[in-house]
């Protein structure tokens, strides 16, 4: 089983919960073929999510989370909990950073950055080994990169979940059920 996988699932999780909660939940999928399912309520809207969802892969091109939040925005009209399930890196802070913006304007943002486990075993690496003392201070600058971004986005009121895949559907369900009882929504 992948990570992405892991990601699926635990968005399939949080969907589910939420329709248990009587919520509409609606579905996009950027950063390859994109794909929509608009909001609806209901324990049937499930198998509509699971068909949509069940040929989702992971592409190597670059999300264009600007375009994205345009879609989401216009589709997307009543106030929503929005969670964007990205790995978040340096190079789409800028671009992330307007998306979530503009998503703000009626939407709760939450953005989940998945966060790789190897780069904490890459910080637990042999000092002594000067190969691996490279990948240790390598991965200590990223994740230092990574805490900048994630710095900015709560600092503009978004809410931000840093987690392995695998930590993500307890992650996710519990930030659910705390906005659920702080009425923030």
């Amino acid at each position: 089983r992948s990570h992405f996988d892991d990601v699926l699932n635990a968005g399939l999780l949080l969907a589910w919960l939420a329709l248990r909660q009587g919520d509409g939940v609606a579905l996009a999928a950027h950063g390859g073929p994109s794909r929509w399912v608009k909001s609806q309520r209901g324990m049937g809207h499930l198998d509509t999510l699971l068909r949509a969802a069940h040929d989702l892969h992971p592409e190597p091109v670059a999300t264009d989370y600007l375009a994205a939040a345009s879609e989401l925005s216009v589709r997307q009209r009543r106030r929503s909990l929005v969670v964007v399930l990205t790995n978040v890196r340096d190079e789409d802070s800028d671009e992330l950073l307007a998306a979530v913006q503009l998503l703000k304007r009626r939407h709760l943002v939450c953005v989940a950055s998945l966060r790789e486990q190897v780069l904490e075993q890459m910080l637990d690496a042999d000092a002594n080994n000067p190969r691996w003392a490279l990948e240790a201070a390598a991965a200590a600058r990223y994740l230092d990169q990574r805490g900048q971004i994630h710095d900015a986005l709560r600092s503009h009121g978004v809410d931000v979940l840093d987690v392995t895949a695998q930590a993500l559907p307890a992650a996710l369900v519990n930030h659910y059920l705390a906005i659920k009882r702080a009425g923030r929504l």
